[in-house]
């Protein structure tokens, strides 16, 4: 992982599931993520419905599946900043801004690394209990997020051939 910081673009699709106590079946979507150093994430989700989130420094944009845009400040909304920084920050290979946020557990070796983040905030810690993040080598392969509800969601990550 510590090799992260020099990957500049990476590209590939994802399978989510979201585990929500309430329901018998989780939601799946799927589509494709794109990373460009330092700092634009972009989640494009083609099923089951289109929609587009993509992060640009401290500016997020949201379009809706009904084509509706939200602009999103991540500073006023440090809980949601605080997510973001936990896929971008592992992107980029960031452990000082891993670890203004959240608590950092990584195991493993270089070719199989796992990586458990706690939050540090108290506002976050009341929404969010961790976040797991799996990789290999500068890729990651699973990203899951557990909520202090019980509910979860699971991204499962196939990296494009380079």
């Amino acid at each position: 992982m510590a090799d992260m910081h020099s990957v500049s673009h990476a590209s590939a699709t994802f399978v989510e599931q979201k585990f929500v106590q309430m329901l018998k079946q989780p939601l799946q979507s799927s589509g494709r993520l794109t990373y460009v150093a330092p700092d634009r994430l972009q989640k494009e989700t083609l099923a089951p419905a289109r929609s587009e989130l993509i992060v640009n420094g401290d500016h997020l944009t949201v379009q809706q599946p009904d084509g509706k845009l939200r602009d999103i400040s991540l500073s006023e909304f440090p809980e949601l900043g605080a997510l973001v920084e936990s896929i971008r920050a592992t992107l980029a290979g960031d452990a000082a801004t891993l670890s203004r946020y959240y608590t950092p557990t990584l195991a493993g070796t270089a070719d199989d690394w796992s990586l458990q983040l706690e939050p540090r905030d108290p506002r976050l810690r009341k929404l969010l209990a961790l976040v797991r993040i799996h990789g290999d080598g500068t890729s990651i392969r699973a990203v899951e997020t557990v909520d202090q509800d019980g509910d979860r969601t699971e991204m499962t990550i196939t990296p494009d051939p380079e």
